[in-house]
């Protein structure tokens, strides 16, 4: 699992969580990395989207 803020402070400003959500503990570190596992995917479908669509 990744180390440092971006990790766990990341997907606040995408809004997945908020940071009240981290100081109040209605989130654990497995939900932090499902959410960051999630956003690698969208990642990586909206790449292959674009690169499929310049080759058209």
């Amino acid at each position: 699992m990744p180390d440092g803020d971006e990790f766990i402070l990341g997907p606040i400003p995408l809004g997945y969580y908020r940071y009240t959500d981290l100081l109040e503990g209605p989130l654990s570190i497995e939900h932090v990395a499902e959410i960051n596992d999630a956003m690698a995917y969208e990642t990586e479908n909206r790449h292959r989207i674009h690169e499929a669509l310049k080759t058209k």
